[in-house]
């Protein structure tokens, strides 16, 4: 079993073509540059992978023009590349990428047309070839098993699953090979019993590349599973890991909040093992999160006890465990878990229950933490994180299944439809200018254990459900739904819109009676076609529900909302 950190390398690579007068190629046209790569990497993603190097050290460029005019370079291995005298018309340009033994692992093609006396740059995206890989699966193990059977469920990142037991019997082992498996990122999960009794169990992540094997080789002596009792490693070399990073957890920076830099793999004097996570500001704000893939799915740390990681830096910071909601503390104003801010490591022990109403049953994000100047935090500042991973005397592992995204659905705020927004990440509750309120989350929902209760304080209430950053720029495009669904519980009339950009529109009471709601009290489910919106562009949504009461309103008059989201039907 080979594991490495393998980063997803996407290439650009500009091409400058220049033409000539001719209808030919020249045959003894000339270099004049070379070629221009900029790297975008996803790192972080321990998995099995085939056993070939997938670091691009060369290329080689084909093109074929008008009139079976064609143009080749091979083993560029330089910034960029000037291809001069070509034929005018259209041009196809195909580029390979090559690993250092020659192994094509990438390809990537553009159109170009070459106009007379004028240079064209192409930019082309290099990624993993097209084409099926090898699937490998040997289980092995020395004592002797009674009766052994195995079983594997197989699961592309985002597809669905495929279970299969047609797997080889030999000499206290089982062994499987497919060869016609399509590339991407996969969990296995592997079941051995003996009998009807399970015995052992492992679900690796692997990745198929095209025309490669990829080999998973395992013992069944001990259970593949967390050897340390009691603990939920993500990120540490010295905790077992239960999270596979690219597959169900992933490490995003705060970009929509503040602009910074994100290192993921530091290997200059980490807290433990090889590596951390270092943070550069470039801004008054810096922080990152890990969240758990799918949106929408959750875990029970129930009887987990502790967050432990290391820092190092100079200044305080807020660190957070999400559920639906940012359970924050201030680490500068709160001493008494370890911190230390004189720029060496430290190592930080949390209790669960410091964490404001935090619900430990739903765990959206494992981990939060920004600095801003409330902090100390300046531009420039740095600061570096380890050894993540949370603690629990009775915690013998998780059994949830994480909820599936699904395309006929949208989901806002539900509990029974997997979310499609990050609270407080890509989306906010705002309050309206003058329309005061308190909001909160509270029990006695429609579906699930948690409902929005807004309370009006003042002379009206209004508040929208949005985009954040709140810019046309980043207006979400609800296009492939039909359907706004909520349920609601109230007495009192109010008027409930959507804003898109350029325009918004509300909905009184009188319109959406018709779309089942009810105000008696009682929670109704009320289903309301988008082209209810008169004039929506369904593609440019700033705000999902504007919220506004009306003429019968009164201080202390209640409003309450549950399972919001979107559908196709």
């Amino acid at each position: 079993m080979r594991f490495k950190l393998f980063n997803i390398v996407i290439i650009l690579l500009t091409i400058i073509l220049f033409s000539c007068g001719n209808d030919v190629v020249d045959p003894g046209w000339r270099t004049k540059g070379s070629l221009t790569l900029a790297f975008g990497s996803n790192t972080l993603s321990k998995t099995i992978v085939p056993d070939v190097d997938m670091n691009i050290v060369s290329y080689d460029i084909q093109g074929n023009g008008p009139s079976g005019a064609t143009f080749s370079r091979l083993n560029i291995t330089t910034g960029s590349v000037s291809i001069n005298d070509l034929v005018i018309g259209a041009w196809t340009v195909v580029v390979y990428g090559k690993n250092a033994a020659g192994d094509i692992i990438g390809s990537g093609s553009s159109p170009a047309v070459i106009a007379e006396g004028q240079s064209t740059s192409v930019a082309i995206t290099v990624i993993p070839q097209e084409g099926n890989g090898t699937l490998s699966i040997t289980v092995y193990w020395d004592t002797e098993i009674p009766n052994p059977n195995l079983t594997a469920i197989l699961t592309k990142l985002g597809g669905l699953p495929v279970e299969f037991s047609n797997f080889t019997y030999g000499v206290n082992s089982f062994s499987y090979i497919d060869s016609a498996v399509a590339p991407g990122y996969y969990t296995l999960q592997l079941k051995l019993k003996s009998g009807t009794d399970d015995v052992w169990g492992s679900a690796p992540a692997i990745r198929i590349l095209t025309g490669f094997t990829t080999s998973v080789n395992l013992s069944a002596e001990a259970p593949a599973s967390d050897p340390s009792a009691g603990t939920f490693g993500v990120y540490s070399e010295t905790v077992p890991l239960d999270v596979e990073y690219g597959v169900d957890a992933e490490v995003i920076s705060l970009q929509s909040l503040w602009s910074c830099e994100l290192y993921t793999n530091d290997t200059v004097d980490p807290g433990e093992g090889s590596s951390c996570i270092k943070v550069v500001g470039t801004n008054l704000g810096v922080g990152f999160y890990i969240r758990r893939r799918p949106l929408g799915s959750t875990i029970d740390f129930t009887d987990i006890d502790y967050i432990h990681f290391m820092y190092k830096g100079n200044n305080g910071f807020k660190v957070a465990v999400v559920d639906q909601f940012v359970r924050s503390i201030d680490m500068d104003v709160l001493p008494g878990y370890g911190l230390v801010t004189n720029g060496t490591w430290c190592n930080i022990k949390i209790p669960l229950s410091a964490f404001p109403g935090l619900d430990a049953s739903k765990i959206e994000s494992y981990f939060y933490i920004e600095a801003t100047p409330v902090h100390g935090h300046s531009p420039g500042d740095i600061f570096y994180i380890d050894n993540i991973y949370f603690s629990g005397t009775n915690y013998s592992g998780n059994t949830n299944t994480p909820i599936s995204n699904s395309p006929e659905e949208f989901g806002l705020y539900s509990e029974t439809v997997a979310l499609d927004v990050e609270w407080n990440f890509d989306t906010k509750l705002t309050v309206f200018s003058g329309g005061m309120l308190n909001a909160k989350i509270t029990t006695n929902p429609a579906e699930g254990s948690e409902c929005w209760q807004f309370e009006g304080t003042d002379t009206w209430m209004g508040f929208g459900f949005e985009v954040m950053p709140f810019t046309d720029a980043n207006a979400k495009d609800l296009s492939a739904y039909n359907y706004l669904n909520f349920n609601y519980r109230g007495t009192k009339n109010f008027r409930l819109g959507m804003r898109w950009v350029g325009s918004n529109i509300y909905l009184d009471v009188v319109d959406m009676v018709g779309f089942d709601l009810v105000i008696d009290g009682n929670w109704s489910t009320v289903k309301i076609p988008l082209t209810a919106f008169t004039g929506i562009d369904k593609s440019k949504v700033l705000q999902y529900i504007m919220f506004s009461s009306v003429g019968d309103y009164e201080v202390g008059d209640i409003h309450t909302f549950d399972n919001i989201y979107f559908s196709v039907n």
